[in-house]
């Protein structure tokens, strides 16, 4: 028996889009299932269906599609706090301060944990 390297799966590339309550890979000519949000296209009786489905979908989309955007904007809020020192600032600002800073490190910890899923 041949043993073989444990493979790391990645996502579908981004990126992605709705058509008739199916998620799909919008970056090529076939626009690849990805994921099916709609009770029509599955026997079950857990998905929603029609407009709540679609919009559902566009959601997920929509935070797929702009992940990176998201990770980006937040690495330079982080920069640009960073250049500030809390000891200068006047005191009504440092409490908003602190607290921005606390938001960005626990939104890039997140980001970390999702990337590292990958």
């Amino acid at each position: 028996m041949t043993l073989h390297p444990k493979t790391e799966a990645k996502h579908t590339p981004t990126p992605w889009k709705v058509k008739h309550g199916i998620i799909v890979e919008s970056g090529n000519e076939k626009e690849s299932a990805i994921a099916y949000c709609r009770d029509e296209y599955r026997h079950s009786k857990h998905l929603r269906d029609g407009d709540e489905a679609d919009a559902n979908a566009a959601f997920i989309c929509l935070a797929v599609n702009n992940f990176k955007a998201l990770k980006g904007t937040v690495q330079y809020l982080e920069g640009y706090l960073n250049r500030f020192d809390k000891n200068s600032l006047p005191k009504e600002f440092v409490h908003a301060h602190e607290q921005s800073q606390l938001l960005i490190k626990n939104t890039l910890t997140r980001i970390r944990e999702q990337e590292a899923v990958k």
